[in-house]
């Protein structure tokens, strides 16, 4: 059965008890994204932690993609009906608001790359074509290539920006002319589907795997592909590749659910990792090549030694912790007073309420002391409303909030009896 098509049936399966971890990108060493069904969750590779969720996408995740400036490309949609990208801006806050949503393709997009110096996103899929966008002006792509006669899984760009490689179920891996969108030439060695593409950091390769089980790997420029390495791969189709940062290792995957090591020179397999319990879904390398993050079908996600090819930790599903809140500003208020206050702290973007529970009970029969309105949440800074009840306790309060992941630490709020006067001296 075709890759493709089995994903749509195993998604609909009513066994499974977390959606599938269908993409996965690292922006850095600091950051990993997780793509799911309707959600991207932000990992913190170090620990596994989640830090924060970017929800309500339309469908399933269908690829990721990070610029060099923290921009986060995420595609999404409904198969026949809508393929969506949505661009965040990760590079220095996260934020859990998109800057960008665009109607990119009528069918689902399998692949997103960004080009080595961020300004021009790829994108492809079902429809079979391949678009290429300028991120600052989205209202329409300032290339469009159709040349591929079946659905596109996989797009790459070289290195250095000027070559785009694509694979295909037409069985074909072509290389563009990003400039001009023009075909430069067609390399027909795969029998079969292919669903992965992947240039070699230093330029001098390109590789590609598909349906026939093998990997295959061409000395690739401008002027033409040369064939230099065609290996029987995995017992069953080859669905992803990745280049380690000094070009040395090529690390895939297979329908199989292993994940090998390879001599990227020799294409001699190094390491053949342990079976996972699931089929694969993701892979993605971090940028110094010393972590491996593997998503399954069955919704877990896991680190694997790149090396070794032991499984660390668990990091999906993500497990979400209590909030933390360092600061409210201001931390008083009168009885019958409206103030905006602002909290400073980590995993707020989930803010559901403000508690107080020590005191709640506390004078004049009053539960609770006050009535908040979120205004506004991200990551590290919530606003709330907060209207103090005219018959509050007076004095100081415990202040916490509330989110998906439970009650935060508490910090003092005074309410004071009279509106405060100032007086000169």
């Amino acid at each position: 059965m075709r890759f493709a098509s089995l994903l749509v049936l195993l998604l609909a399966s009513p066994l499974v008890a977390a959606p599938p971890v269908t993409s996965l990108a690292y922006r850095d060493n600091t950051l990993l994204a997780a793509g799911t069904h309707g959600e991207v969750t932000l990992i913190d590779p170090a620990t596994g932690d989640m830090i924060a969720s970017l929800k309500g996408l339309p469908g399933r995740v269908t690829a990721l993609a990070f610029s060099k400036n923290g921009t986060l490309a995420v595609a999404a949609g409904e198969p026949g009906k809508s393929g969506i990208v949505r661009l965040y801006d990760l590079g220095k806050i996260i934020t859990t608001k998109h800057a960008l949503e665009f109607p990119a393709h009528r069918d689902a997009i399998y692949t997103l790359a960004f080009s080595p110096d961020g300004k021009t996103l790829a994108s492809a899929g079902y429809d079979r074509i391949i678009k290429l966008w300028d991120i600052a002006k989205t209202d329409s792509p300032k290339l469009s290539l159709q040349d591929h006669s079946d659905a596109v899984y996989s797009v790459a760009f070289h290195p250095e920006g000027k070559l785009l490689a694509s694979g295909s179920a037409d069985r074909a891996v072509k290389v563009w002319d990003v400039a001009t969108g023009k075909r430069l030439y067609t390399l027909g060695d795969p029998t079969e589907w292919v669903y992965a593409v992947a240039w070699s950091p230093d330029g001098k390769r390109l590789a590609a795997g598909g349906v026939d089980k093998s990997i295959r790997t061409w000395e690739a420029t401008a002027g033409g592909g040369k064939l230099v390495n065609s290996v029987f791969a995995h017992t069953r189709g080859v669905t992803k590749l990745a280049y380690s940062p000094d070009s040395g290792t090529l690390f895939s995957v297979g329908e199989d659910a292993v994940v090998k090591n390879w001599d990227a020179a020799k294409m001699v397999e190094r390491v053949v990792f342990p079976k996972q319990p699931e089929l694969i879904h993701s892979l993605a390398l971090r940028p110094d090549g010393k972590q491996l993050a593997v998503g399954r079908f069955d919704g877990t996600a896991v680190f694997v030694d790149p090396m070794t090819g032991k499984n660390a930790n668990a990091f999906m599903p993500a497990k979400m912790k209590p909030p933390v809140i360092a600061k409210i500003t201001p931390n008083f208020a009168s009885r019958g007073q409206t103030v905006k206050v602002v909290i400073e702290g980590q995993r707020l973007d989930s803010l559901q309420s403000v508690q107080n529970p020590s005191n709640s009970q506390r004078g004049n029969g009053v539960n609770p002391p006050w009535t908040t309105a979120i205004l506004s949440t991200s990551p590290t800074r919530a606003e709330v409303s907060l209207l103090v009840h005219e018959h509050a306790p007076v004095g100081n309060l415990s202040f916490v909030v509330q989110s998906e992941g439970g009650n935060s630490n508490s910090l003092d709020f005074i309410v004071d009896r009279f509106v405060p006067t100032m007086e000169k001296g």
